[in-house]
């Protein structure tokens, strides 16, 4: 397969953060749930594992399903490779056309379009972190309030699932009116919260669900399993073949 530089670059966006912030005792326990699964990931050196998501959408366009399917492997500070696919019906029936890789080597960033036979090449950032990885799966601390939590199992496996809700921002645009202030609010109440479900045994990340609406004729579903294959073990450079591809 051969390949040809393009100066177009787009980047892998896991999407679902989930902020909190909140109630007295059950708040303060999420917390610190919630910093034991940061810890997980964000001290970790090396990282291999698969972060399936499943979207339904409705808008202007029709309805839509993509199934998407990101494998990841890291090595910190800066090798590693992510391989994003995807399949899609209805209004996104062409969404495999954006099926990407990211490999980085440590010294150069390759970002692979292999339906379009394309390429680009970059310097290796020097500051990639586990953030990067899964920081938009991983809750944070200061927009979300903690609405439930409760215990079960997940897959056969004990888990905690929380349940999150925005909160309105500590600090708004100062020119925004009244009135836009007062539909951010209604927005805000009328959203459904953020589920995260929680491995209770190792605080690995199960599985995050959003549903929400971004507005009057369109809303969008969100359910994104992560699978932790390997943590602080050695990955092979076999498995995450750097370099170009033949």
């Amino acid at each position: 397969m051969s390949f040809r530089p393009i100066s177009v670059c787009t980047a892998t966006v896991v999407a679902c953060t989930a902020l909190m912030s909140g109630l007295p005792s059950r708040a303060e326990d999420v917390a610190s749930i919630i910093k034991k699964v940061s810890d997980r990931y964000l001290k970790a050196k090396t990282y291999q594992g698969v972060i399936m998501t499943h979207q339904s959408m409705a808008g202007a366009n029709g309805p839509a399903k993509v199934d998407a399917t990101q494998k990841v492997f890291v090595q910190i500070p800066n090798h590693y490779r992510f391989d994003v696919s995807a399949k899609g019906t209805g209004a996104a029936s062409n969404a495999s056309q954006n099926d990407h890789s990211f490999v980085c080597d440590g010294k150069t960033l390759y970002i692979y379009y292999p339906n379009a036979k394309q390429y680009r090449k970059n310097p290796a950032p020097t500051d990639f972190s586990m953030q990067q990885v899964v920081g938009s799966l991983l809750p944070q601390l200061d927009a979300f309030s903690a609405v439930g939590m409760s215990e079960g199992k997940t897959n056969g496996q004990p888990s905690i699932t929380v349940l999150m809700k925005m909160q309105l921002p500590k600090k708004l645009p100062p020119d925004i009116s009244p009135e836009q202030k007062k539909q951010i609010e209604e927005n805000l109440r009328k959203s459904k919260p953020v589920k995260v479900i929680i491995n209770k045994s190792d605080y690995s990340l199960l599985e995050v669900v959003i549903n929400g609406g971004a507005g009057k004729d369109s809303s969008q579903n969100r359910r994104q399993a992560l699978n932790d294959a390997t943590l602080t073990a050695d990955i092979s450079d076999s498995t995450r073949n750097y370099g170009l591809e033949p």
